[in-house]
């Protein structure tokens, strides 16, 4: 079957569907579609402001692809060539942990930023409470990881001990 066959296909296909579960989220949940919105009812001239559907549709679009350019490569780098590179490599292991790693450290250097800056000063407790919870979760992940790098680096020890 030709490609742009197969690529019209699924452009109706997701029409069809995107159409049809608007439609049906529409009617579970109890839209009305003459009820104003909240920036026609609260119309104060700065936060809330009625505007054209096409405006909306750009200023959500550019907050959406806005962090493209930045998010992009690093998550091409982060899950595509490097760990591309490690597996050709034959560091079959590696492509996996080296990722891990770092959405770990990532995890909790925004989990401490969050409990430090945020929740502490508003002695919200509950978020405090979960916060160290998924600190704890997070360290015992990073704490799996670094297990799964030692043994790596022992086996690559032995395996180039029993080479020579």
């Amino acid at each position: 079957m030709n490609v742009i066959v197969l690529f019209i296909l699924a452009i109706a296909l997701f029409f069809l569907a995107s159409r049809l579960y608007s439609n049906y989220i529409a009617r579970s949940l109890g839209v009305d579609p003459d009820r104003p919105t909240p920036a026609v009812q609260r119309n104060d001239g700065r936060d809330y402001v009625p505007t054209k559907l096409h405006v909306l549709f750009a200023h959500h679009f550019s907050a959406i692809a806005g962090a493209g350019p930045i998010v992009g490569p690093t998550m091409a780098l982060l899950y595509g060539a490097v760990p591309g590179w490690l597996y050709v490599r034959r560091k079959k292991g590696w492509f996996t942990v080296l990722p891990a790693i770092f959405m770990i450290l990532t995890t909790v250097a925004s989990l401490l930023i969050l409990l430090w800056n945020k929740y502490l000063p508003q002695k919200n407790y509950i978020l405090i409470s979960m916060d160290f919870l998924l600190l704890i979760c997070a360290l015992g992940v990073a704490l799996l990881a670094v297990r799964t790098t030692i043994e790596l680096v022992r086996k690559r020890g032995l395996k180039e001990r029993l080479a020579t």
